[in-house]
């Protein structure tokens, strides 16, 4: 019986995990797919959460050209230009497809580190080649997702990631 109190003390170290409490740390990720000029688009909203799960602070980023339509319509021809950013239709679009993740605060530091190195490269797109996914492939499997192929369209993107994943 003397060991009691250490046993009791062990069992509630593993029923808590550190995962459980870091789970609990108010931070997200979502990947979404929204109608676009020719296929869609593919891109990320991360931040924090309150309480209830809903977001007090949001950041969008996504793969896209230089150019607007014009940089997409060449991209499917070349590689152009394109950057990791926010573009209007990211906020305006109703997105078509969201699987959301709750994430730890170690998580949520790797992610914001992972978006700020993709922003800093340079950056090219083509529709086939390298293409908004391709960022959401990054993101993944920075964040230790699987993730499917760039070649699908964002919603199926989007869909086959969750299920790819247990969403």
């Amino acid at each position: 019986m003397r060991f009691a109190p250490l046993i009791v003390a062990l069992c509630c170290l593993v029923a808590s995990p550190a995962g459980a409490q870091e789970t609990r740390s108010g931070h997200f990720v979502e990947f979404r797919a929204r109608p676009g000029a020719l296929w869609g688009h593919t891109y990320i909203v991360y931040g924090r959460t309150d309480g209830r799960g809903r977001a007090v602070e949001s950041h969008r980023a996504g793969l896209y050209p230089d150019g607007g339509r014009a940089g997409l319509v060449m991209g499917s021809f070349v590689p152009v230009a394109a950057r990791v950013q926010a573009v209007p239709g990211d906020y305006s679009e109703r997105p078509s497809a969201i699987y959301r993740r709750s994430l730890s605060a170690v998580q949520y530091a790797r992610l914001k580190r992972a978006v700020a190195q993709l922003r800093a490269r340079e950056r090219a797109w083509h529709m086939v080649m390298f293409n908004c996914n391709d960022f959401g492939i990054a993101v993944a499997r920075d964040l230790g997702l699987s993730a499917p192929p760039n070649i699908l369209v964002p919603n199926a993107w989007v869909r086959a990631l969750a299920a790819m994943n247990g969403g």
